[in-house]
């Protein structure tokens, strides 16, 4: 039976270093996962930079135990690492170009609800270059409801949110699936929009919408900012579409790789209080990703 937990509330998968709760199985408590991608480059798009290219990647690897409280209710503990590296070659408002950070999660997922399964989590992140959790720390939660209207549809609702870096966000967590033997088309805002084709028991392939940037902009604080933005805030966003193809021999691996193309997006600086933005528009280009998890 799978435990169906939501570990670390933030991408993805390309989430940061949120599992997908669909590879936690009963079985196998102990999961590790991680992933890599890195685009080609974005130029800027407009203003007095234009032109010039804006290199983007980023990394998590984490690990994370499920303990089944009882056949109804299961706990998972996560702990992880990720990075993001954005590299503009005329970059006006900071040096630093790579931003490490740390992630813990508590999450709790019940099926006590006939034909309902609740899940709940808390993640607590923060950078581990020159700044503490007060100053670049952000905390995020999760609510999220699936019912099963049957077998193969599935509704989803809930909300998802985090505060930090001097910003709030919280989104309605809403969506259906629809699940076929050879296929699966999932439409869950924001976590999850592919359609998924089965052809073996082995491989799988999926057409995805997915963003670099984390889950909805989560802001930064800027490495060796330059004059006004000593100490800045950054937010990086862009939208993209990834076509993956993942290998999964046993219940043990699934390992995958994947292409995609970003949809223009935007960089955007600001002082460390937060105020006067500036946006940068980017192109659109290409990246590559992998992905692995391993389970035992």
């Amino acid at each position: 039976m799978i435990a169906a937990i939501l570990p670390l509330a933030v991408l993805s998968q390309t989430y940061v270093l949120m599992p997908d709760y669909r590879q936690i199985e009963e079985k196998h408590p102990t999961m590790f996962e991680g992933y890599f991608r890195k685009a080609r480059g974005a130029s800027i798009s407009s203003g007095p930079y234009k032109k010039s290219k804006l290199r983007f990647s980023d990394y998590d690897a984490g690990v994370n135990y499920t303990y089944t409280l009882n056949p109804e209710h299961f706990l998972t503990l996560g702990l992880g690492t990720y990075q993001n590296t954005v590299n503009w070659d005329q970059n006006p408002a900071f040096i630093g170009k790579n931003y490490n950070y740390v992630a813990g999660s508590l999450g709790i997922t019940s099926l006590g609800v006939e034909n309902w399964r609740w899940t709940g989590a808390t993640v607590l992140s923060f950078q581990t270059q020159n700044f503490g959790i007060k100053d670049s720390g952000w905390i995020s939660v999760l609510f999220w409801g699936e019912y099963f209207v049957n077998k193969n549809v599935h509704i989803h609702a809930g909300f998802w949110g985090y505060t930090g870096v001097k910003n709030v966000t919280f989104l309605p967590v809403i969506g259906i699936d629809w699940k076929r033997p050879k296929g699966e088309l999932s439409l869950v805002f924001p976590f999850d929009v592919a359609l998924r084709y089965k052809p073996t028991r082995t491989f799988h392939m999926e057409i995805a919408g997915k963003w670099f940037g984390g889950p909805y902009r989560f802001p930064q604080r800027m490495n060796h900012g330059i004059n006004g933005y000593q100490n800045g805030i950054f937010e990086i966003f862009m939208p993209t579409t990834e076509f993956g193809i993942y290998y999964h021999p046993s219940a043990h691996f699934n390992l995958g790789l994947a292409s995609g193309y970003t949809w223009g997006g935007y960089l955007q600086v600001k002082n460390h209080r937060n105020q006067h933005g500036k946006y940068y528009d980017l192109n659109c280009t290409p990246y590559g990703a992998a992905y692995g998890i391993f389970k035992f």
